[in-house]
């Protein structure tokens, strides 16, 4: 059986590699391009071996100064524990910077930790809050999760009519489930 960390980061992984604005971010010149984050052909041993020194410090450098989609970018970073250790608690706070300055990515993986309690304790109100803004700037996976939210009553009040609007809203964009 999957547990829920497994689960929400197998969410994350599938919605942040199908989304092409996901990819056009982390292609924008204002952020480290991908190869960065690479590991170097030889690494030193006092520096992490999964992880570009340069690449990451550039990206935290950016991430400190505000910039919202390096703050998304570096969230994922710590979620997926593939370029740094893994640790939800750093990717939640990096996901909140973004969030409040009104990224749509990062408002849908915050709602995703408040979902399973990864990072942040668990709370269906607050995911449901997340989706919500990212889901009325269209991002269709917080749509379909706040039309989840509103079929099972997991946040907000049971409700068949509104879990209808907002999957729609994702399907007519793709997204299915």
């Amino acid at each position: 059986s999957q547990s829920a960390a497994e689960a929400c980061a197998k969410h994350l992984k599938e919605f942040i590699e199908k989304s092409g604005k996901r990819t056009a971010a982390l292609q924008s010149p204002s952020l480290p391009a991908p190869s960065a984050l690479l590991p170097s052909a030889e690494p030193s041993p006092s520096s992490n071996s999964t992880l570009s020194d340069k690449g990451i410090e550039t990206l935290k450098e950016q991430a400190a100064s505000g910039d919202a989609g390096a703050q998304f970018k570096l969230g994922t970073v710590y979620l997926g524990g593939q370029k740094a250790p893994e640790d939800y608690t750093q990717a939640s706070s990096w996901f909140r910077k973004a969030a409040v300055q009104g990224d749509a990515d990062a408002q849908f993986a915050l709602g995703e930790l408040y979902f399973f309690g990864d990072g942040v304790p668990k709370d269906y109100s607050q995911a449901a809050v997340w989706w919500r803004m990212a889901a009325e700037q269209g991002d269709a996976g917080a749509e379909s999760e706040l039309g989840y939210a509103y079929y099972s009553g997991q946040g907000v009040p049971k409700d068949y009519a509104q879990s209808m609007v907002w999957w729609h809203k994702a399907a007519e964009q793709g997204e299915i489930g």
